[in-house]
């Protein structure tokens, strides 16, 4: 017998959750209308935001790897695609 994932029991546990977690935490969150809170405060450096070095290094990040535009339940049916572009490249 397999024990039930409940968002109480999500909540409680300190290794990473499973997608099938992350779902039911996220509808949870849904139905109570909450959300996750850290605790503490995270600050980005301005210059995170403006500098041309860290800008053209995130994009070339992106130019590299693979990057998920949409869940697969956003398709329909077989064959059914999505086309976007991102950092310039389709």
């Amino acid at each position: 017998m397999s024990s039930q994932v409940t968002p109480t029991t999500i909540s409680n546990s300190s290794s990473l959750l499973r997608d099938a977690q992350v779902v039911l935490r996220i509808f949870d969150h849904i139905d109570n209308k909450t959300t996750d809170l850290g605790d503490t405060v995270w600050t980005e450096p301005v210059a995170n935001y403006i500098s041309q070095d860290r800008l053209d290094a995130e994009l070339d990040l992106i130019k590299r790897r693979f990057v998920v535009f949409c869940p697969s339940l956003a398709l329909a049916k077989t064959g059914d695609f999505v086309a976007r572009s991102s950092a310039g490249v389709p």
